[in-house]
Protein backbone atom coordinates (compact mmCIF):
# COMPACT_ATOMS: atom_id res chain seq x y z
CA UNK A 1 0.00 0.00 0.00
CA UNK A 2 1.09 3.30 -0.83
CA UNK A 3 1.37 6.33 1.16
CA UNK A 4 -0.34 9.04 -0.67
CA UNK A 5 -0.11 12.50 0.74
CA UNK A 6 -1.71 15.93 -0.79
CA UNK A 7 -0.35 18.86 -0.33
CA UNK A 8 -2.24 22.04 0.42
CA UNK A 9 -0.85 25.52 -0.61
CA UNK A 10 -0.42 27.08 2.83
CA UNK A 11 -0.70 31.00 1.58
CA UNK A 12 -1.84 32.29 -1.52
CA UNK A 13 0.65 32.33 -5.05
CA UNK A 14 2.49 35.17 -5.96
CA UNK A 15 0.85 37.36 -7.95
CA UNK A 16 4.33 38.59 -9.77
CA UNK A 17 4.61 34.75 -10.38
CA UNK A 18 1.23 34.36 -12.11
CA UNK A 19 2.02 37.83 -13.97
CA UNK A 20 4.85 36.66 -15.38
CA UNK A 21 3.51 32.88 -16.28
CA UNK A 22 0.75 34.87 -18.07
CA UNK A 23 3.07 37.17 -19.92
CA UNK A 24 4.85 34.25 -21.25
CA UNK A 25 2.11 32.44 -22.39
CA UNK A 26 0.90 35.43 -23.97
CA UNK A 27 4.03 35.77 -25.84
CA UNK A 28 2.93 32.74 -27.87
CA UNK A 29 -0.50 33.99 -28.23
CA UNK A 30 1.56 36.65 -29.79
CA UNK A 31 3.21 34.56 -32.11
CA UNK A 32 0.65 32.65 -33.48
CA UNK A 33 -1.61 35.87 -34.22
CA UNK A 34 1.31 37.18 -35.55
CA UNK A 35 2.11 34.43 -38.07
CA UNK A 36 -1.02 33.96 -39.51
CA UNK A 37 -1.41 37.34 -40.34
CA UNK A 38 2.19 37.48 -42.12
CA UNK A 39 0.71 34.22 -44.02
CA UNK A 40 -2.21 36.73 -44.87
CA UNK A 41 0.02 39.32 -46.18
CA UNK A 42 2.25 36.90 -48.29
CA UNK A 43 -1.13 35.60 -49.33
CA UNK A 44 -2.47 39.33 -50.78
CA UNK A 45 1.04 40.12 -51.84
CA UNK A 46 2.70 42.13 -49.26
CA UNK A 47 6.43 42.03 -48.59
CA UNK A 48 5.60 43.33 -44.68
CA UNK A 49 5.96 41.35 -41.90
CA UNK A 50 6.07 41.24 -38.74
CA UNK A 51 9.97 39.46 -37.95
CA UNK A 52 8.55 37.42 -33.89
CA UNK A 53 6.74 35.19 -36.22
CA UNK A 54 7.14 31.73 -37.13
CA UNK A 55 9.35 30.84 -39.99
CA UNK A 56 7.57 27.32 -40.50
CA UNK A 57 5.28 29.63 -41.49
CA UNK A 58 7.04 32.15 -43.69
CA UNK A 59 8.68 28.63 -45.63
CA UNK A 60 5.60 26.72 -46.96
CA UNK A 61 4.31 30.64 -48.01
CA UNK A 62 7.48 30.32 -49.44
CA UNK A 63 6.58 26.80 -51.07
CA UNK A 64 3.25 27.82 -51.98
CA UNK A 65 4.81 30.92 -54.16
CA UNK A 66 7.12 28.68 -56.26
CA UNK A 67 4.89 26.08 -56.79
CA UNK A 68 2.81 28.86 -58.22
CA UNK A 69 5.67 30.45 -60.09
CA UNK A 70 6.47 27.18 -61.60
CA UNK A 71 3.12 26.69 -63.09
CA UNK A 72 1.28 25.16 -59.80
CA UNK A 73 -2.72 26.37 -59.72
CA UNK A 74 -2.58 29.35 -57.32
CA UNK A 75 -4.71 28.14 -54.77
CA UNK A 76 -1.51 25.90 -53.80
CA UNK A 77 -1.23 29.45 -51.51
CA UNK A 78 -4.56 28.75 -50.36
CA UNK A 79 -3.71 25.13 -49.45
CA UNK A 80 -0.73 26.41 -47.75
CA UNK A 81 -2.54 29.22 -45.59
CA UNK A 82 -4.95 26.16 -44.20
CA UNK A 83 -1.58 24.39 -43.19
CA UNK A 84 -0.28 27.33 -41.42
CA UNK A 85 -3.60 27.69 -39.60
CA UNK A 86 -3.06 24.76 -38.07
CA UNK A 87 0.57 25.41 -37.37
CA UNK A 88 -0.75 28.91 -35.66
CA UNK A 89 -3.45 26.76 -33.83
CA UNK A 90 -1.29 24.53 -32.45
CA UNK A 91 0.98 27.41 -31.54
CA UNK A 92 -2.31 28.54 -29.45
CA UNK A 93 -2.90 25.27 -28.16
CA UNK A 94 0.51 25.83 -26.34
CA UNK A 95 -0.20 29.22 -25.04
CA UNK A 96 -3.90 27.95 -23.79
CA UNK A 97 -1.67 24.72 -21.82
CA UNK A 98 1.12 27.16 -20.66
CA UNK A 99 -1.36 29.88 -19.52
CA UNK A 100 -2.87 27.29 -17.38
CA UNK A 101 0.98 26.12 -15.81
CA UNK A 102 1.61 23.34 -17.88
CA UNK A 103 5.11 23.12 -17.67
CA UNK A 104 5.23 20.50 -21.03
CA UNK A 105 3.75 23.38 -23.22
CA UNK A 106 6.39 26.02 -22.37
CA UNK A 107 9.13 23.33 -22.44
CA UNK A 108 7.63 22.44 -25.64
CA UNK A 109 7.02 25.83 -27.45
CA UNK A 110 10.23 26.99 -26.26
CA UNK A 111 12.25 24.15 -28.13
CA UNK A 112 10.20 24.50 -31.28
CA UNK A 113 10.63 28.44 -31.21
CA UNK A 114 14.30 28.11 -30.63
CA UNK A 115 14.59 26.03 -33.72
CA UNK A 116 12.44 28.04 -35.76
CA UNK A 117 14.79 30.95 -34.68
CA UNK A 118 17.44 28.66 -35.54
CA UNK A 119 15.71 28.67 -38.91
CA UNK A 120 15.90 32.44 -39.29
CA UNK A 121 19.60 32.77 -38.50
CA UNK A 122 20.37 30.27 -41.50
CA UNK A 123 18.11 32.22 -43.93
CA UNK A 124 20.14 35.41 -42.96
CA UNK A 125 17.24 36.96 -41.32
CA UNK A 126 19.14 38.67 -38.51
CA UNK A 127 16.50 40.79 -37.19
CA UNK A 128 13.72 38.17 -36.87
CA UNK A 129 16.37 36.17 -35.08
CA UNK A 130 17.03 38.77 -32.47
CA UNK A 131 13.45 39.15 -32.06
CA UNK A 132 13.01 35.38 -31.58
CA UNK A 133 15.48 35.87 -29.13
CA UNK A 134 14.32 38.16 -26.74
CA UNK A 135 10.78 36.81 -27.57
CA UNK A 136 12.65 33.43 -26.09
CA UNK A 137 13.23 34.89 -23.01
CA UNK A 138 10.23 35.99 -21.98
CA UNK A 139 9.24 32.47 -22.20
CA UNK A 140 11.20 30.97 -20.49
CA UNK A 141 10.67 33.50 -17.79
CA UNK A 142 6.89 32.22 -17.94
CA UNK A 143 8.33 28.65 -17.89
CA UNK A 144 10.36 29.56 -14.89
CA UNK A 145 7.52 30.79 -12.80
CA UNK A 146 5.44 28.18 -13.82
CA UNK A 147 7.78 25.83 -12.37
CA UNK A 148 7.76 27.85 -9.21
CA UNK A 149 4.53 28.11 -8.71
CA UNK A 150 4.07 24.24 -8.88
CA UNK A 151 6.46 23.86 -6.83
CA UNK A 152 4.42 26.32 -4.44
CA UNK A 153 1.26 24.83 -5.05
CA UNK A 154 1.64 20.80 -5.68
CA UNK A 155 -2.27 20.00 -5.53
CA UNK A 156 -3.61 22.68 -7.23
CA UNK A 157 -3.20 24.44 -10.12
CA UNK A 158 -1.65 28.09 -10.35
CA UNK A 159 -3.78 29.25 -12.36
CA UNK A 160 -7.16 27.91 -10.19
CA UNK A 161 -5.58 29.39 -7.03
Amino acid sequence: MQNEQTFAPTATPDENLLAQLKNGAGWLYWIAILSFVNSLLFLFGSNLGFPIGLGYTLFIDGIGFVAVNEGAPSFVKGIGLVVNLGIVLICAGFAHFASRAHSWAFIVAIVLYALDALLHLVLGSLASFGFHAFALIWIVRGYLACRKLLQFTPAASPAEA
